[in-house]
């Protein structure tokens, strides 16, 4: 039997997310779309073929820039299921982001019983989730792991404190092995826990640093294998071979664009000479691929402070923006094959005017007309959210927790930063929706409350 009702309406809400993922995916295949997003999903299927075939060549190609975690999931999937048959994997991430939607809620529920429906509510319907959970790529494994490791400390910030710290560097272990950002998550992790664990005043300060560390130590103990290995043939202590790619061609190329990523292909195409020159002068090591990251990522260190601070403030600032304010929807386009028609594109030298021809030739286009709604929904639920984040803040009881969850939209912003796309938004979406319960809640609480009445005269 279930224990109380709550539960009960988190069991309810997984299930309606599933149904609600399994149909958007049935509909992906009604209009002839793919589960293969034809960039990142091709190597997670090398990779996932490598493991069905009994092997994992860790010294090679993708293998040194991708970790193993979600390959390895692939390759489960394919041998229960038969290999190739891509539709059983998105069915399994189906249910695995349902875990996320209850996950999701009971790490509101640590701060709040009243914060957890509207909270795991929220995720069951939000488009990133849905959309993520419909392609091949790493997102929905990630959350996962991500969700339970932060519900885990949130949880340990009211009880039974070391076990769920230890519970929560291990899921963020796992977290890492699928997709290596956390690594740098410990930079910020660690001091917000341990203010969150000293604001109830009930230990030392001393003590509240030490409980800190124990999920940034086994975060490290899960990397270190890896690490050490790739350092013992390569020489370089490092996760991935694919950093200093991303940090020049996809970090400087966007952040030196006029709007983010605008000219980021231009932009590499610059760079890409120089960073061969670079590489042919490393010798017998230009075949070494972390030699080769470390070249691109001096390349771009170079690059980046040679920027004024203002430009690197307002691209990172607008990348930032736009990662907060674009609608994961928008990636459904291209699953459903559909070209879509934006307000940008469309023709007019007024605002009015541009507007009133976005509706006249969207007024029929269900895509787009969804696409308003998702877009609108999430500039509203922004403002809840702004209200959950005041609220938590200045109520004693739920400061801490706000801390820790602040600091992990703070963090994965700034690894975004000029990269302007909701995909990026994923493990931010966790945080934002569990704040997005409190201030629903709060907001709720404020209408109803009932006006003073009058003092006698």
């Amino acid at each position: 039997m279930l224990r109380d009702k709550t539960t009960r309406h988190l069991l309810w809400i997984a299930l309606f997310a599933v149904a609600l993922r399994l149909a958007y995916q049935a509909a992906m295949l009604h209009f002839g779309g793919s589960f293969d997003n034809g960039s990142d999903s091709g190597k997670y299927l090398s990779m996932a073929r490598e493991f069905f075939a009994g092997g994992w060549a860790s010294h090679s190609g993708d293998q040194l820039e991708r970790m193993p975690m979600y390959p390895a999931f692939i390759a489960g999937v394919f041998h229960l299921f038969g290999i190739e048959n891509l539709r059983a994997v998105v069915t399994i991430q189906s249910f695995i982001d349902a875990l996320s939607v209850i996950g999701i809620g009971v790490a509101a529920r640590s701060m709040s019983e009243r914060f957890a429906v509207s909270s795991a509510l929220a995720a069951a319907v939000i488009p990133n989730f849905i959309v993520h959970a419909s392609y091949l790529l790493t997102e929905t494994v990630f959350t996962v792991f991500f969700v339970w490791g932060l519900c885990a400390l949130m949880w340990a910030l009211r009880r039974n404190t070391v076990p769920l710290l230890i519970a929560g560097g291990a899921l963020f272990g796992l977290a890492l092995l699928t997709r290596p950002v956390m690594v740098y998550y410990l930079v910020f992790l660690t001091p917000a826990l341990a203010v969150a664990l000293y604001l109830p005043c009930s230990i030392s300060a001393l003590r509240c640093l030490g409980l800190a560390v124990i999920p940034a130590v086994i975060i490290l103990a899960f990397a270190g294998p890896r690490a050490v290995d790739h350092y013992r043939y390569y020489g370089y202590l490092s996760l991935s071979a694919q950093e200093g790619t991303h940090l020049l061609n996809w970090f400087y190329g966007c952040l030196a664009s006029a709007t983010p990523c605008a000219e980021r292909a231009r932009v590499a195409e610059e760079m890409r000479p120089v960073a061969e020159q670079r590489i042919v002068a490393l010798g017998k090591d230009r075949d070494n691929p972390f030699a080769i990251s470390a070249v691109e990522k001096r390349l771009a260190a170079e690059r980046i402070l040679s920027m004024p601070p203002a430009l690197i403030a307002t691209s990172m600032s607008a990348g930032m923006f736009r990662v907060l304010m674009q609608t994961g929807f928008y990636e459904s386009f291209a699953q459903f094959r559909r070209e879509p028609a934006f307000l940008s594109a469309m023709p007019g030298n007024a605002t009015g005017e541009r507007l009133n021809n976005f509706i006249a030739a969207n007024k029929t286009n269900v895509f787009m007309m969804l696409w308003v709604l998702a877009q609108g929904a999430l500039l509203l639920s922004r403002l809840v959210q702004l209200a959950g984040l005041f609220h938590g803040l200045r109520s004693p009881a739920y400061r801490g927790a706000t801390l820790l969850l602040l600091a992990t939209i703070t963090y994965f912003l700034i690894l975004t930063g000029p990269i302007a796309s909701p995909k990026y938004r994923v493990p931010i979406e966790p945080p934002l929706l569990i704040l997005f319960g409190m201030g629903w809640v709060w907001l709720r609480d404020l209408r109803l409350r009932p006006a003073p009445t009058a003092s006698a005269a």
